[in-house]
């Protein structure tokens, strides 16, 4: 995988170093009542995989939650997967879960990745300048401008 930061190109081989993983989705409910510990550990196609999420917001009105999901693991599909596994499908997501659907299309972003870099050697954040939108019901619709590069933020 490549990444391109501030004009500078960093190689970084996924199979011999750790990445953090951060995004932010809406799913249906309210997870935080289902798994408390904001932890699905759930083995996908026979292999380990363990999302950590925390609840933003939760919108009683529309039972729908914002929340913010980090993983060290990436299954194919394994933030979409194990949510609807666990009942609180991705909104929007045309392949897994019911009573999801939307007109803004799959509610799930990233929002960061952090890792060594392979030449400083130093741990590096990185956050997509993202711009979102916020929709009439005061949640966020992940709208907005493409990203055309990442910013530092740590």
């Amino acid at each position: 995988m490549c990444l391109c930061d501030d004009n500078a190109l960093l190689a970084i081989t996924p199979q011999k170093q750790h990445i953090l993983k951060r995004y932010a989705a809406r799913v249906r409910g309210n997870p935080a009542k289902s798994r408390p510990g904001g932890v699905i550990d759930v083995d996908l196609d026979g292999k380990p995989a363990t999302t950590e999420f925390r609840v933003e917001i939760y919108e009683p009105a529309v039972d729908i939650s914002t929340v913010h999901i980090e993983m060290g693991s990436g299954r194919k599909h394994q933030i979409r997967r194990h949510f609807e596994i666990v009942g609180h499908p991705v909104i929007g997501d045309p392949r897994y879960g019911k009573a999801n659907k939307n007109r803004e299309g799959l509610q799930l972003v990233a929002t960061g990745l952090e890792f060594e870099c392979p030449f400083s050697k130093k741990n590096r954040c990185l956050k997509p300048a993202l711009n979102f939108k916020r929709s009439q019901t005061k949640a966020a619709s992940f709208k907005g401008e493409a990203p055309h590069g990442f910013k530092h933020r740590c």
